[in-house]
């Protein structure tokens, strides 16, 4: 298995869905989700992994949500706040 950063190898964002990721059946009725979810690779490809066999197939897929870190007001913020 080979794990890639979605913006290493962007011809595989077609292919992201290939795994079925088995969401729990309300998932498939919430207007947000299904609003925003398939944005998710496109918008933020090096936040999403994909994980490819051998044979280039698609075996694994992964979504990562990013979390801003806020400081106080006239504190700097460190600038791990800023990396992902």
């Amino acid at each position: 298995m080979i794990i890639y950063r979605l913006s290493e190898r962007p011809d595989l964002l077609d292919r992201m869905y290939e795994v079925d990721p088995r969401w729990p059946e309300f998932m498939g009725t919430d207007p947000v989700v299904n609003a925003f979810f398939g944005q998710v690779a496109g918008t933020f490809p090096r936040l999403c992994a994909v994980a490819t066999d051998a044979s280039d197939a698609v075996v694994a897929t992964g979504r990562a949500w990013r979390l801003l870190v806020t400081c106080r007001v006239g504190a700097p913020c460190p600038a791990a706040a800023w990396t992902g």
